[in-house]
């Protein structure tokens, strides 16, 4: 029973608030419902969680689960029909939130995959390319990790070069997959 769980009322009282908050939401309960094994099993409804890193800030998680051996993966949503430049800095803040508090495959960020006649994003190439423009376009967010985390990232000290839109590709190339889904 989902409505039994932490956060669900603040959830659904979310809802109501406007037109893309409800579409945001059906989305999630679509996922929910009909694609559960991407997620797992449900066990917390929008939780605010603290990265400790001032540059960075809070992020508010979505929805929390266990999937296999994962305990407490965060699931963010994105009923985007674009990630459009408006969003860079927003989304690149909490993408990088999301990187320092926790380890690839202990979050993922799921979005909604458009009817190929409609506007929106349509297959996973897609969906990629506009992740690196973002994330290329913000790339000195990076810089807001800690050290060690940084160098894990992208193979060298944060002090020794300056990142790079070739770095930022390498890293969404090689862990797409473990992050980004794309649900119809």
């Amino acid at each position: 029973n989902h409505a039994a769980k932490p956060g669900a009322f603040d959830f659904m009282s979310e809802l109501t608030e406007s037109a893309g908050k409800m579409a945001g939401g059906s989305f999630v309960l679509h996922t929910i419902k009909n694609h559960a094994d991407q997620i797992g099993t449900v066990t917390k409804f929008e939780v605010t969680v603290s990265t400790e890193a001032d540059e960075i800030g809070d992020i508010v998680v979505d929805l929390i689960s266990e999937q296999g051996t994962v305990v407490n993966l965060f699931n963010e949503f994105k009923n985007w029909q674009a990630i459009t430049p408006n969003r860079y800095e927003s989304f690149t803040r909490q993408f990088v939130g999301y990187l320092n508090g926790k380890e690839i495959g202990q979050f993922n960020y799921l979005f909604k995959q458009s009817a190929e006649n409609t506007n929106g994003i349509k297959n996973s190439s897609e969906l990629k390319s506009q992740l690196i423009k973002a994330l290329q376009d913000q790339k000195q967010q990076f810089t807001n990790l800690p050290d060690g985390k940084f160098e894990s990232m992208f193979d060298f000290p944060k002090g020794l070069r300056q990142l790079t839109d070739n770095d930022i590709s390498l890293f969404i190339n090689d862990n797409y997959i473990d992050i980004f889904l794309l649900i119809y």
